[in-house]
């Protein structure tokens, strides 16, 4: 169990390619979308943007965090909170 705690990699979230791609053109989608693809795909939804900023938060320690101990070793970790749900938590009926 020792070695279990040795090996702890903390997530970054932040330095993956599609969350850099969200963070940086996600303003500008919304902002281009109706003229350049509402007619293929449909009007833009709403909660588009309540999804984005729960995707963006998550993981960020700045939003939340819990200390976590090893009952083994005793080594003390800070462990960032993430969103399990907000894929999910936003659909609407048939939207």
């Amino acid at each position: 169990m020792l070695e279990a705690c040795q090996i702890y990699r903390p997530r970054k979230p932040h330095l993956t390619p599609f969350y850099q791609c969200v963070q940086d053109h996600y303003e500008t989608l919304e902002q281009v979308y109706p003229e350049r693809f509402e007619k293929r795909y449909g009007f833009w939804r709403p909660y588009l943007k309540e999804v984005m900023v729960h995707y963006l938060s998550c993981g960020d320690l700045h939003e939340g965090f819990t200390r976590i101990r090893c009952d083994a070793c005793g080594t003390e970790r800070v462990l960032a909170l993430a969103c399990t749900s907000y894929c999910t938590s936003f659909v609407r009926d048939g939207t």
